[in-house]
Formats: C-alpha cells, sequence, structure tokens
C-alpha cells in the first residue's frame, strides 16, 4: 500500500529525475512502490559504504545508459551513478539509511525516437557494505 509520505516522496524524486535524467522517469514509480515499509528503524548518517558494485566484462554497456540507483526501504534514493563495463564502484553516502537493508535498481535504456527500450531490475533487501557483482 502506498502511503501518502510515499507519494510525496515520489513526486518530489520524479520533478528532481525528470529533469535531470528524463530518461529514466519511467523507472521512479517501480522504486517507489518497491520500496515501502512502514515498520523502517533509522540508523544515524554520516559517510556510510552502501555498496561495492563491479560490472563484470561480459556485461555490454556501449549502446546503452546504464544506470545503479540504491534506495532506501521506505523508497527514497540514497545515490543513483551511471556505469560501464568492467570497472568497479564504492558507493557511499551521507544519506540516514532506513530498515538496515537497501534496494539496488539497475536502469537501462536504449534506442531514439519511438524505438525506446527500457529494461529495469530490483534487487531487495541488500545488506548495507555487500559486494556485488553484475553480469548479463
Amino acid at each position: 500500500m502506498v502511503t501518502m509520505t510515499t507519494a510525496v516522496l515520489f513526486m518530489g524524486l520524479l520533478k528532481t529525475v525528470t529533469m535531470k535524467f528524463r530518461k529514466l522517469a519511467p523507472f521512479c514509480l517501480a522504486l517507489a512502490i518497491a520500496g515501502c515499509d512502514e515498520s523502517a528503524e533509522t540508523i544515524d548518517p554520516g559517510k556510510s559504504q552502501l555498496l561495492t558494485f563491479k560490472v563484470d566484462t561480459s556485461y555490454e554497456t556501449s549502446k546503452t545508459d546504464d544506470w545503479l540507483v540504491l534506495f532506501n526501504t521506505d523508497g527514497s534514493v540514497l545515490e543513483w551513478t551511471p556505469f560501464e563495463t568492467s570497472q568497479t564502484y564504492q558507493i557511499e553516502t551521507t544519506k540516514a539509511l532506513t530498515g538496515g537493508t537497501i534496494g539496488v535498481a539497475v536502469l537501462r535504456y536504449l534506442g531514439e525516437g519511438a524505438d525506446k527500450y527500457y529494461n529495469n531490475v530490483i534487487y531487495l533487501n541488500i545488506a548495507p557494505g555487500k559486494v556485488f557483482t553484475l553480469y548479463p
């Protein structure tokens, strides 16, 4: 069930994302719905390691726009970054982590005009600090 707080967060996120990254807007709804949790505990903010994200050499990114989005159990976005093949990213945040786990969304965009393709994969209940390797 989507609460009023989640809906407000979603609208703010949608405005930010569509202004800066119009290609990601179709995925915002999935992030807001996937992260709803009323019983979340809050972990003190400070710079914390969210994830070590590795992209395998076999994961092709040369013809797509690829993004990694990390979010709280309440659906609020913690960090996002574009990514490329054969790279390793240390994702950190200063935002408060709620619930003790994070969600990870891998977003892909390909195409122009009428030939637009989107792919969205969401992983939930990921422990902060985990090493996460992306394969095709």
